[in-house]
């Protein structure tokens, strides 16, 4: 499913093994993110996306 800037996979356990998408964004930049929904004490928690 592909909702614009969202993508879902869905996979039986079988196929998600065999096409290892975790290993194929490995390699992308990460992006820190800042989560306005979640506050600490300190200021706002960054995130990683």
């Amino acid at each position: 499913m592909d909702y614009g800037d969202v993508i879902v996979h869905v996979f039986e356990e079988d196929t998600r093994a065999y096409y290892e998408l975790e290993k194929f964004w490995l390699d992308a930049p990460k992006i820190a993110v800042e989560d306005k929904a979640v506050k600490t004490a300190a200021g706002s928690k960054k995130q990683y996306v």
